[in-house]
């Protein structure tokens, strides 16, 4: 009476009853999310979590049995987790996967994402608590769903009949969408656990398989190490070898069937040319729809099969061939994990292929290099045999031309009394025989002096006296002693204005002298019959030339047969005589006359004693075309002993 005094209407207590028999299913419902929530721990996994939540959910809802089930949005089928309480699972027991749409009401509840209740179905009998309570049965499905996708299904059977109300409908969706965050945020742990675990299990297999170079070990261990991340019940490696397939490493096939043997023909279309087609794996989830399979007698049949390129510098060289003899195909994460294995076996089998290459290379090389060792030891021995034979040489050269100048002399003086006695003068034919001793003496006498010349350069002992001199008057010099071969031979020899513009310079003029006739002689030599020679000269600047210091060019060019360019450093070398020497004349300026061979080798010695450089230029070696040859002889105005001097 009071509270109805004071204006307040108290509810009646029906009504309240009621409030509190409506409210609670959300108390319990409240309660069970923490429970839950405390079943999840870092090391909680996704089994026991299961087994433990549906535990809880039948212990404090009295439920008569509490199912849990996962779905697979990519095969679209159920597979039972965890089951509390009496009877088995309806669908999915045992560990099998069911499709959703042969899930009955447990299916529809999935597709519609809706709480549902249902009575039992007379084909279907739910088992009742061991105490009756006076309900009929009932079956209850509640989706687990988490960012718009439904991850699982709760599976709950009793005998109240208060479980179909909606209010407890209500009760269990909150305690569903509850249980599927647990179980969203449990699987991502699994995942990411799994693939933490798996990138460090492929690093240690590459580091394992970079570490091992040998081929046949490298395909073994790949084998090995893919079997323990993508199962299989059979694998191969099989490389590419002209036509065919061969199994070059293998595991799981029976010993019976000689798998190393086996060589499979490469056909048009068939797997292997896809694979090498498209570079890409290539998945058969059942063998018997590809009418192409190549079954090798003797093996179990394939249900399933998988098939992985083995890339090398994006050239297939063969594939990873996975074969399940059941029917499980692959899935999409197996066909990532192959792929990504593949790579690093390709990697590591092409290390080894490298290493095997590199070893073979390796004992070719110590092979050769023991070769060229022994062929160097046997060339220096020549070498320094050929040093002894040259220094003989020169040695036999000095005492020779030494030993010949004095009978040379007695025989020149006899020679020139002789052609100064009047008896002898005044008789045509005694005159003509002294003149023709007196000649021979001479040439002999040329020859004896180039012998000791060539002799003192390699021995390095030429001795040069520099004084003054114009080029010019030395060439012109030189000139008048030609004149009567030049007129023999009807060849002209112009000495060209620019030679007087040659400033002096120092040089040892007896030395000079003899490099500008040998080249003068050769030019005359080697020019056919009314050809023609030019001197010309000029002068060098300090920048214009490799000396140094300025310098002075003279160049004696010819119309004459010309030089092969294969023998332009050879003709400046002792003794080197082009053609062959059973041809030649004899004569100092006849056409291609012969000779000792050492003009050219002393003109070199003489010039680069001076610090100067000499060399030739032609276009080429044509006897019918002469195409000419140009002689360049660069000399400092000072050699580099007066320089040393200060002079």
């Amino acid at each position: 009476m009071a509270d109805k005094a004071a204006g307040r209407d108290l509810p009646a207590t029906d009504d309240i009853a009621a409030r509190e028999e409506a409210a609670a299913p959300l108390q319990v419902a409240l309660g069970l999310s923490l429970e839950i929530a405390e079943l999840l721990t870092p090391t909680t996994a996704m089994a026991p979590l299961l087994q433990r939540a549906a535990e809880r959910i039948q212990i404090r809802c009295g439920f008569d049995a509490v199912t849990l089930y996962l779905v697979d949005a990519t095969t679209d089928s159920i597979q039972a987790r965890a089951h509390v309480g009496r009877g088995q699972p309806p669908f999915g027991a045992g560990g099998t996967w069911v499709p959703i749409d042969q899930a009955d009401f447990l299916g529809q509840a999935i597709r519609t994402r809706r709480s549902l209740a249902e009575a039992a179905a007379p084909h279907r009998p739910v088992p009742l608590l061991t105490r009756d309570r006076g309900g009929s049965a009932r079956t209850i499905a509640v989706p687990l769903e988490v960012h718009d996708q439904v991850i699982g299904l709760l599976h709950i059977r009793s005998v109240q009949s208060a479980d179909g109300e909606p209010a407890s409908l209500s009760a269990l969706h909150a305690v569903g969408c509850h249980l599927a965050a647990v179980i969203d945020h449990a699987q991502r742990y699994d995942r990411e656990q799994q693939q933490r675990q798996l990138i460090e299990k492929l690093n240690v297999i590459g580091r394992t398989l970079a570490q091992t170079l040998d081929p046949e070990r490298v395909l073994d261990m790949i084998l090995m190490h893919l079997a323990t991340i993508v199962p299989h019940d059979r694998g191969a490696i099989m490389l590419q070898e002209g036509s065919e397939l061969i199994m070059r490493a293998i595991r799981g096939f029976p010993a019976y069937a000689s798998p190393l043997r086996i060589r499979v023909p490469i056909r048009t279309d068939d797997v292997y040319q896809t694979v090498y087609r498209t570079r890409q794996p290539l998945l058969i989830a059942d063998i018997s729809k590809r009418p192409d399979w190549q079954h090798v007698e003797g093996l179990p049949p394939a249900q399933s099969w998988l098939g992985v390129p083995l890339l090398v510098e994006d050239q297939v060289i063969g594939m990873l061939s996975l074969t399940r003899e059941r029917p499980d195909p692959y899935t999409d994460e197996e066909v990532s994990l192959s792929l990504s294995f593949s790579h690093q076996a390709s990697v590591a089998l092409n290390n080894a292929r490298l290493y095997d290459s590199l070893t073979q290379v390796n004992a070719t090389l110590e092979q050769t290099v023991s070769q060229l060792r022994q062929q160097s030891f046997e060339l220096q021995v020549a070498f320094e045999q050929l040093k002894r034979l040259d220094k003989a040489k020169t040695d036999f050269i000095t005492v020779a031309s030494h030993e010949l100048r004095t009978p040379l002399t007695v025989l020149s003086g006899y020679g020139q009394m002789l052609a100064s006695d009047p008896v002898v003068a005044n008789d045509e034919f005694r005159g003509q025989v002294i003149n023709g001793l007196l000649a021979g003496t001479g040439r002999l006498n040329t020859i004896v002096d180039n012998m000791l010349d060539m002799a003192r350069i390699d021995s390095q002992t030429l001795e040069l006296s520099p004084e003054p001199m114009f080029p010019a008057v030395l060439i012109k010099a030189i000139y008048p002693t030609l004149k009567q071969a030049l007129r023999e031979r009807h060849i002209t020899m112009t000495l060209d204005k620019s030679l007087s513009s040659l400033p002096l310079i120092e040089a040892d003029t007896t030395a000079i002298r003899k490099v500008l006739r040998h080249l003068m002689v050769n030019a005359v030599k080697y020019t056919p019959d009314r050809g023609s020679v030019r001197i010309w000269g000029r002068t060098l600047g300090a920048r214009e030339t490799t000396l140094g210091q300025p310098a002075i060019e003279v160049v004696v060019s010819d119309t004459g047969i010309g030089i092969d360019p294969l023998v332009r450093d050879l003709i400046f070398a002792k003794f080197y005589k082009t053609g062959q020497t059973a041809t030649h004349s004899s004569g100092e300026t006849k056409f291609k006359g012969g000779g000792p061979g050492l003009g050219l080798a002393i003109a070199r010695g003489i010039v680069e004693a001076h610090g100067g450089r000499i060399w030739v230029e032609s276009p080429g070696y044509d006897e019918e075309r002469c195409p000419g040859s140009d002689f360049h002889v660069v000399l400092p105005l000072k050699p580099a002993m007066v320089l040393a001097e200060g002079r």
